[in-house]
């Protein structure tokens, strides 16, 4: 190996140059720090840093390989990124808890072991799991849900859009209310009152009034069919009969 010193006080190793301040530079003739290497670096064993390392912007940190696949670290000059390809995904994990938060020391996530999952909304917890299932604190909205409602409480009637209220659930006595807007009315299920005649079509379907009582006479038309009145007994002939009449018979 061929060395060589300067007027400056360099010292020159083939690639290798020590400044007169012991400013060690591998591939680079003027070192900016004690050790500046213009290429790459391959260490084996434990490398101990007792001060700050710095990686500029854009520039990674790969795990698992050259290319990152597997697990990358870097910033730009808005955003600090975490990527990882690996096939089977990716952990994040501590030891007891993770917490994610602001760099203002605003809480936005915390996961406890064996125990809850917390989302926090401005540092104030909107939604914990628990053993049971779910506390939410504030208006849980949905596009839907699904399942057993039996434990649902406070709930508004007037947002009822589906679906139909069981028999249980109406009071033994319903309160007045008009009923002028309900359509699709089962008649077989009137149980009282009288329909009025404007529902009525103009001329009724055949039907047995065999049953019909109370009827008024005097909305009868037409004959009476003829009958035997041989049997019949206690009759009470007016005073003005004539039985000379011939139109009686």
């Amino acid at each position: 190996m061929s060395r060589a010193r300067d007027t400056a006080g360099i010292i020159q190793y083939n690639k290798i140059t020590v400044d007169s301040n012991n400013a060690v530079g591998i591939g680079s003739s003027i070192p900016d720090c004690k050790l500046d290497i213009n290429g790459g670096l391959r260490v084996v064993g434990v490398s101990t840093f007792e001060d700050s390392v710095l990686v500029p912007y854009d520039k990674k940190l790969n795990f698992g390989s050259s290319t990152g696949l597997e697990g990358q670290l870097y910033a730009s000059t808005e955003y600090f990124y975490i990527n990882s390809g690996a096939s089977n995904g990716m952990y994040i994990q501590g030891n007891g808890f993770v917490n994610i938060r602001s760099d203002g020391g605003i809480d936005m996530f915390r996961g406890t072991e064996n125990g809850s999952v917390q989302l926090y909304y401005n540092d104030a917890e909107k939604f914990q799991t628990t053993a049971g299932g779910v506390d939410i604190t504030g208006v849980a909205t949905a596009t839907s849900f699904s399942g057993s409602g039996s434990g649902l409480s406070s709930l508004n009637a007037s947002q009822l859009s589906s679906g139909t209220i069981p028999d249980a659930r109406f009071p033994a006595t319903l309160p007045s209310a008009s009923g002028a807007n309900l359509t699709s009315l089962n008649a077989s299920n009137l149980g009282s009152g009288t329909i009025p005649d404007a529902r009525f079509p103009a001329t009724l379907p055949s039907a047995s009034g065999a049953n019909l009582t109370n009827l008024p006479s005097s909305q009868l038309t037409g004959a009476l069919p003829a009958l035997d009145g041989s049997a019949l007994t206690n009759l009470n002939i007016p005073a003005s009969f004539d039985w000379r009449d011939s139109s009686l018979f």
